[in-house]
């Protein structure tokens, strides 16, 4: 489906008769690289109760993890990016974390986007 939605916008303005650019994103493993201090942040700044933020902010700091190597395992290290996968919350703080990302490009405007790229 995001193929044909390509194809057509592509076609779309090749048939006008103008300049068509694309930028894509490697989001792979962007829900382990999303920071939890921005995320937070980001939380407060839209007026999320503080009560959910500090309920998010306790989940998230206790976390530990450990790496399993056939039978041994690491000792215990603290998580500090990403967020938990398959969580029903997740999804919706991956889009808080990048929706300044996407404001900032949005009021960049095309002359300073293409700045970036050469």
């Amino acid at each position: 489906m995001c193929i044909f939605l390509l194809k057509q916008t592509v076609f779309y303005y090749v048939n006008k008769n103008t300049p068509v650019f694309s930028a894509f994103l490697d989001a792979s493993e962007a829900f382990d690289r999303t920071n939890h201090n921005l995320v937070f942040a980001e939380l407060i700044k839209r007026n999320v109760p503080m009560c959910m933020v500090r309920l998010l902010l306790s989940w998230y700091r206790q976390q530990t993890m450990q790496v399993k190597w056939g039978t041994n395992y690491s000792s215990p290290f603290t998580v500090t990016n990403g967020v938990r996968q398959g969580r029903v919350l997740s999804p919706y703080l991956f889009a808080v974390y990048l929706d300044e990302l996407s404001i900032q490009l949005g009021s960049a405007g095309w002359d300073a986007l293409w700045e970036i790229w050469l």
